[in-house]
């Protein structure tokens, strides 16, 4: 049977953790992530893959992640929706700065 440094000699450094880093990273799994996870979880990457290791609030995180985007298919309800509707717009003429203080003074 073959020891973990064997292992380790032959380059494995986890095939769950790297597939669970590419499947989160991936394209169709990217665009329902939020900002914050995608930049957590490519910081988590770049030190995975430097250092072999990630913590356990990092697995942690990207357990969560892989569990609810990968596996179970979630996506956020307030991606699709529109925030903002442009009623009208004001129009704004170029002044003067002093002339744009006299008509304040003058209102």
């Amino acid at each position: 049977m073959k020891t973990i440094t064997n292992l380790q000699k032959q380059g494995y450094n986890g095939v769950k953790v790297s597939s669970m880093l590419n499947a989160c990273l991936s394209n169709e799994i990217k665009n329902h992530l939020r900002l914050v996870q995608i930049d957590e979880l490519s910081l988590i990457k770049n030190k995975y893959f430097k250092l072999g290791y990630i913590s356990k609030p990092e697995m942690t995180l990207l357990w969560n992640v892989y569990w609810n985007f990968v596996l179970n298919d979630y996506r956020f309800d307030d991606k699709d929706k529109e925030y903002t509707v442009i009623t009208s717009t004001k129009v704004v003429l170029p002044e003067h700065i002093g002339l744009q203080m006299f008509n304040n003074l003058n209102k």
